[in-house]
């Protein structure tokens, strides 16, 4: 008897508590959209200039009201498994309290499994959270104690499979005075995209440059790697090789647009003359790697992954082979045409159908639905 008067108990406060956090929770504010203030994420779809209006970062702070080509897009799908998301406070709207932050995750096909808060304050100091787990639908973490004078919120997201999507975010506390009355949808932090780019980039000099540990370290890789290509005694083994140089390649490219100089003013951006000087050393060892005008970045060939194709067409990496030489888009435009649009869909259900146990198999078939959209909005238009 004493035991079952106790699990009554212990039922009767729980629920309890989960009344006075419902209540209290009803009392905050969303301050993520009262007071002005910018969203920046990682990953390919809140990193870029203008945010993805699709997909963007932007999206999860919009309180489900973003609309494109007619179509309503009102949530982010990150980049990869593990992808951040930053909202940051403008200074004159400040101080803010933050008391608890809900993440709405409603697609079952892209799940979040974990979710950490860090809090950054106007002094400069942050404090980080436990790692959480999220409950889908709606995953809530109420802080141990209110976070006052808040300056920036960062969540880190990871998920067992490739990506993950989600569909509105709200920083919940009390705005300070100079906050607005009605919710508005936070800006692309521009300001904090040049910070990281400047943060990560080197010395702009050509010695700074080629002295840049992570270019150093991947230099030597691609040494050893194409010493392998050149001494392998059978296909398959010159062939993995292959494979290997192109993914340093690739790492380097991404370090050199890493360290694009940004200039003062409005002009595009342009390669330096060390970066210049690290892809005449990885043309000379195999992969060419060269400047981007469009996407102001520097991009590696894909003569190693087509290579791969030629001496091991059923090797175990012939996924990422396809996928990287035929399938990524690399350098060039895309006109928002029909053509185009058919084109890109039939690329991408090509793959699922040759590869359908790849690892791309989830972003291919995220690529199709979106382009999907954009063409019947593109047909209506017509």
């Amino acid at each position: 008897m004493n035991l079952r008067i106790g699990i009554l108990a212990v039922a009767v406060l729980l629920v309890y508590c989960r009344m006075s956090i419902a209540q209290n929770l009803s009392q905050l504010k969303n301050v993520g959209r009262l007071c002005n203030a910018f969203v920046y994420a990682s990953g390919v779809n809140g990193s870029d200039d203008e945010d993805n209006r699709f997909y963007g970062a932007r999206n999860a702070f919009d309180d489900g009201q973003n609309v494109a080509n007619g179509i309503r897009y009102s949530s982010w799908l990150s980049g990869k498994k593990a992808d951040w998301i930053r909202i940051r406070f403008a200074q004159y709207t400040g101080p803010h309290t933050v008391e608890a932050i809900t993440v709405r995750a409603e697609d079952p096909e892209y799940p979040a499994d974990t979710m950490q808060i860090t809090i950054g304050f106007e002094d400069r100091t942050q404090q980080q959270f436990a790692s959480v787990r999220m409950t889908p639908p709606l995953t809530t973490y109420s802080l141990p104690a209110p976070a006052k004078n808040v300056s920036f919120v960062r969540l880190d997201f990871e998920a067992v499979k490739a990506i993950f999507k989600i569909d509105e975010i709200q920083v919940l506390g009390q705005p300070s005075q100079a906050c607005h009355v009605t919710g508005n949808t936070p800006y692309f932090d521009e300001a904090y995209r040049k910070e990281l780019t400047i943060a990560k980039r080197p010395p702009v000099s050509a010695k700074g440059v080629l002295q840049d540990p992570q270019i150093t370290t991947i230099l030597r890789k691609m040494a050893t790697l194409r010493g392998q290509v050149d001494s392998a005694q059978n296909a398959q083994t010159q062939g993995k090789a292959w494979l290997d140089l192109n993914r340093e390649a690739d790492l380097l490219a991404v370090r050199l647009s890493e360290i694009v100089r940004l200039p003062a003013d409005t002009a595009p951006a342009s390669p330096t003359t060390g970066a210049i000087r690290i892809a005449e050393k990885a043309k000379a060892l195999g992969i060419p790697v060269a400047f981007c005008e469009i996407g102001e970045g520097w991009g590696a060939d894909t003569v190693g992954y087509k290579t791969y194709l030629q001496l091991w067409p059923a090797g175990p990496n012939a996924d990422e082979a396809v996928w990287k030489s035929e399938v990524e888009r690399r350098c060039g435009d895309f006109e928002p045409s029909i053509e185009e649009y058919e084109a890109a869909i039939k690329l991408y259900r090509g793959f699922l159908e040759r590869f359908p146990a790849s690892t791309y198999v989830q972003e291919a078939q995220a690529q199709v639905a979106s382009l999907e959209k954009a063409l019947e909005e593109e047909r209506k238009r017509k």
